[in-house]
């Protein structure tokens, strides 16, 4: 009786569902031809900092979902898979975080496996993973928050204040570098709920 594999299983759908397909359409107006340019932009100028759009400072979004899709780039060259690949990642690692998470709840891997090619198969997952934009990576940042209302209560949670208080600052650093003040307040409610569920007796 052969051993079920979910994981190459996941990696092979991942390949041809989120890979392949990047390069077949040209750039979607305006939202992929704006965060290539200002990406673009970014990288040629060397400026990490302050994002520039056609020259133009452009404060609409934090520097981190840009500084991927820049960093595809410079890996993968100024194309249609360059600009889109930071996306595939994120939304790829999200698909591998849900696994690990659904393998904590029920240490089933078809269970494991089910869980993750539902999210890997809904619309807008794979739909934000085929184009340039900063959504995959919020999912990525935003999904270790539930996962630890999973883990926490079945790991020691570090008895010190300053370890708790950088597990915190940690999560609204991401979200602060990724989506601004609206992430902040999101990981900060759900830091100070997951505390106190780690925290409580039992």
């Amino acid at each position: 009786m052969t051993r079920f594999k979910p994981l190459p299983l996941l990696l092979l759908a991942f390949v041809a569902f989120y890979l392949l397909p990047l390069g077949l359409h040209g750039l979607w107006i305006p939202d992929e031809t704006r965060y290539a340019q200002i990406s673009q932009e970014m990288l040629m100028s060397g400026n990490w900092t302050a994002p520039h759009f056609m020259g133009v400072r452009y404060f609409e979004k934090p520097a981190a979902g840009y500084w991927l899709i820049a960093l595809g780039q410079a890996v993968f060259g100024q194309n249609l898979f360059g600009v889109r690949i930071a996306s595939a990642l994120t939304s790829g690692l999200s698909v591998l975080l849900a696994y690990l998470i659904a393998r904590r709840l029920w240490n089933d891997p078809r269970k494991s496996f089910a869980c993750a090619l539902l999210y890997l198969s809904f619309g807008l997952v794979a739909g934000q993973a085929g184009y340039s934009n900063l959504g995959p990576a919020v999912h990525l940042l935003g999904q270790p928050q539930p996962g630890g209302a999973v883990v926490c209560p079945r790991q020691p949670y570090p008895a010190s204040p300053t370890r708790r208080l950088g597990r915190a600052g940690a999560r609204l650093r991401d979200g602060l570098h990724d989506q601004g003040l609206p992430r902040v307040a999101a990981a900060g409610t759900d830091c100070g709920a997951l505390y106190a569920l780690a925290a409580a007796p039992g």
